[in-house]
């Protein structure tokens, strides 16, 4: 139990605030909500679920979780081993369970059908297991704005977390603080419900340019676009503000050493601090923490220099040691993750705004810094705690830690490309020391100003064009910026290829290129997209295996498949009739029987983007596709296409409602599978509903409501599988 301070309340017994977070969003409120109860006064803790020993659940009468969903519902990566362990409670086994108090936080989308599945999940099992919900549970939908669900009940936790963990003393406390105030240590900050704001005049235009930030002599200049705040109102008489974060409780202590280390455009000298001192290659297990190293065979393009979307063809190697590891035991219906780290250039200039790069005559270098837990490593953020610790660099006391220089912070750890969360943007405000600076930061991260934080995430603002809206302030703490800003996720891609056809060491990929306008005009281009585009033959790309829990073939070579992909979608698709091909070859001449593989595949133009088009109309030809439906929804439909049994102008949804009416349902009759994989927002929806009409139709359902049912038992009976992102 911490010591009570003058003035703070005695202490609340143990809060644990437990998380599953994918992409780090779940962290970054678990955090947030653990920083607001160490300021009310709660002896809180916050794990990942994955380290809920170290909560002492057994000694804490709250818990709260804060989880997301990955793929189909299932747990983030960070929860899975959690997951598994209240699978294994059998009979009348409840664990710790019985007699816990919980609320719980869902993150999901509802265009995906599985919404918030996993928090779905943990919900029903820790109450099997005895444990009791203390405040209703809230599932938040990204489809409609997380915060909408999130800051009402945030807002209405601590009143009641107040009476389900009584306070001992609690007759001698301070009263408890309202809902929208925050009740902070004596040597904090106050917070802008009680900060005298300066009326003085204040003139804030809907657009601020930022200037170029540098013009290093041997690399080119990075030039920010606009930042623009839509609706910015007149902030000049704002005298208070509710409904901010918590200010910054620091968990990481950033040390920085003497040594300094040049900065390089090669990603390898990064991920090499992890590779054997003997053979100098990397080791297992191979994850996003220590991936493995790849080769690049060759970057193709699969559209034509006019399609709407290109979309490029990666062709790797793996090291035949390498692809041995178990981990590698790879199916089609399996990923890869590639860590594309964030573009050169604006890792540099981020790294330079935060004090980390500086310019020598010769070369660019970067200060080392040793990042240490305040309580051990359970206080590091999941992105620096699955790393493993590195040598310290020359001039550094001999030992392992977790060091590393600033600009490799902002290339291969934090996403300094994504939209600053509120969180940030209110310490921002706390370290500003002009006032308007110091009062746009507050609006922006405050209830008031929620349309105009919206409005600014429409033009995807990075951290640097953040940062230049606040000149004022001239040193960021790490430690704000290791708290709040999202760690830099992995990019993922469904294998295109089999293994009966060129082995675990080859690992391709279709890789769909995002680039997208802004609402001022200014182009941007996705992490991984760029990174891909740039790569040659021979360069080292850092990946590691991530396997599919369910979205595989069946066993059974009789079973009938339905695969229905619509752009990139139709990769792991491929993989599959690739798969079934090989299969077949193997089988030739032995009387086995196949089922029969029916593809339904969305395209824009069959002269621009028929992603795989020929190859698998002429396995359609061969006998291992038994009939390919096109939708084609850009262009007139097209006459005389070699092996496709239909084309309709229009989705992949309509295809089902027309010409594969009979595919869909002989395959669901005759005990098949159906396999989506595509767009999760208009086309993983529409399909669900296109299948429910046709089985509805064939099998007599009543009423709408019954047909989505029978999918909805083929989901459960895993025999409608969907892939979405």
């Amino acid at each position: 139990m911490a010591p009570t301070t003058a003035g703070t309340p005695p202490l609340a017994p143990r809060l644990a605030i437990l998380y599953g977070s994918q992409t780090g969003n779940a962290e970054s409120i678990a955090r947030g909500l653990h920083d607001t109860a160490v300021a009310r006064g709660f002896d809180s803790s916050v794990h990942c679920l994955n380290d809920h020993a170290a909560a002492h659940l057994d000694q804490t009468p709250a818990v709260l979780f804060i989880t997301s969903s990955t793929g189909d519902g299932e747990p983030p990566d960070n929860a899975n081993l959690f997951f598994r362990a209240l699978r294994k409670l059998k009979g009348g086994d409840k664990g710790i369970w019985e007699g816990i108090k919980y609320a719980l936080l869902g993150l999901g989308d509802t265009n995906y059908s599985n919404f918030c599945g996993a928090a779905k999940r943990l919900e029903k099992r820790v109450t099997e297991l005895g444990a009791a919900r203390f405040y209703a549970s809230a599932f938040a939908d990204d489809a409609t704005g997380l915060e909408e669900t999130i800051d009402p009940w945030v807002e209405g936790l601590w009143s009641v977390l107040e009476t389900v963990c009584a306070r001992k003393g609690a007759a001698d406390a301070a009263p408890t603080a309202p809902a929208d105030a925050t009740t902070k240590p004596a040597d904090a900050k106050p917070t802008v419900d009680t900060l005298a704001v300066h009326t003085a005049s204040l003139t804030l235009n809907s657009t601020t340019p930022a200037p170029t930030l540098y013009s290093p002599p041997i690399l080119p200049t990075h030039t920010l676009g606009h930042l623009t705040i839509p609706g910015l109102p007149d902030l000049s008489t704002l005298t208070s503000l509710t409904g901010l974060p918590a200010a910054t409780v620091p968990t990481v202590l950033v040390t920085r050493t003497p040594a300094t280390t040049p900065i390089r455009t090669s990603i390898t000298e990064y991920h090499a601090q992890w590779h054997s001192r003997i053979t100098r290659t990397p080791l297992p297990p191979y994850t996003a923490a220590r991936p493995a190293s790849a080769t690049v065979r060759s970057v193709t393009s699969l559209t034509s220099s006019d399609a709407v979307k290109q979309v490029l063809a990666l062709d790797l190697d793996l090291p035949p040691d390498v692809a041995s590891d178990p981990a590698w035991a790879w199916a089609p219906g399996d990923a890869f993750g590639v860590l594309a780290p964030v573009p050169f250039d604006l890792a540099l200039a981020t790294a330079h705004r935060l004090g980390g790069a500086e310019w020598t005559g010769t070369e660019w270098t970067s200060p080392v810094v040793r990042i240490d837990g305040v309580s051990g490593d359970t206080d590091l953020p999941q992105s620096l705690r699955d790393r493993a610790p590195v040598d310290a660099p020359k001039g550094v006391e001999p030992g392992k830690g977790h060091n590393y220089s600033v600009f490799d912070l902002c290339r291969y750890v934090l996403d300094v490309t994504a939209t600053p969360k509120k969180a940030l943007l209110r310490a921002l405000g706390d370290l500003a020391t002009n006032e308007a600076e110091k009062k746009l930061m507050y609006y922006l991260s405050s209830r008031a100003g929620a349309k105009a934080y919206r409005g600014m995430s429409d033009s995807a603002p990075t951290l640097l064009h953040v940062l230049a809206t606040v000149p004022s302030v001239t040193t960021i703490p790490l430690d704000v910026l290791l708290a709040h800003v999202t760690p830099l996720a992995p990019r993922l891609f469904s294998h295109t290829s089999t293994p009966l056809d060129g082995g675990r060491t080859r690992l391709t990929a279709a890789v769909g290129l995002v680039d997208f306008a802004l609402p001022n005009g200014e182009v941007r281009t996705g992490v991984a997209s760029e990174f891909v585009r740039a790569l040659s033959v021979g360069d080292a790309v850092p990946v590691y295996p991530a396997a599919s829990s369910r979205f595989h073939l069946p066993d059974d070579w009789t079973v009938p498949v339905v695969l229905v992909g619509a752009g990139t979608g139709i990769a792991p698709l491929v993989a599959f009739v690739r798969h079934r091909h090989a299969q077949r070859a193997m089988a030739s001449g032995r009387g086995v029987e196949f089922g029969s593989v029916a593809v339904i595949q969305g395209i824009r133009d069959p002269q621009k983007d028929w992603l795989f088009g020929v190859e698998v109309a002429e396995m359609a030809m061969a006998g291992t596709v038994s009939a390919v439906h096109l939708a084609v929804s850009r262009v007139d439909v097209p006459a005389g296409l070699d092996g496709v049994e239909s084309v309709t102008r229009g989705y992949v949804q309509d295809v089902i409602r027309a010409s594969a009416r009979a595919a869909i349902v002989d395959a669901i009759e005759q005990g098949g599978r159906v396999y989506v994989c595509g767009d999760a927002k208009g086309m993983g929806r529409g399909v669900m509903d296109a299948v429910a009409e046709v089985l509805g139709a064939a099998q007599g359902a009543a009423s709408k409501l019954e047909a989505v049912e029978m999918v909805s038992v083929l989901v459960k009976e895993g025999r409608y599988l969907q892939d979405l992102w």
